[in-house]
């Protein structure tokens, strides 16, 4: 069964940027994994300070999985 996702971020004022570069450079790794279905980062088009990802997942495994490895666990550089 699908398991989808979602999570909504708010850059700090200032650091949009910064922020929508982060979520960008998780996404091709992402896709990459064998249990990713579908992977999109989207920004607030009215509050540009929020991002939001969706993404799907085979199952809640794949999504377990991916919460551990390193391109989502990383501190920014």
């Amino acid at each position: 069964m699908p398991f989808y996702f979602f999570a909504q971020f708010h850059a700090a004022p200032g650091q949009e940027h910064a922020v929508e570069a982060a979520l960008r450079k998780v996404a091709a790794p992402s896709l990459a994994e064998a249990g990713c279905r579908d992977f999109h980062v989207f920004r607030g088009s009215r509050d540009r300070t929020r991002f939001v990802i969706h993404s799907i997942w085979a199952d809640e495994a794949a999504f377990d999985l991916h919460a551990t490895l390193p391109h989502t666990n990383s501190s920014p550089r």
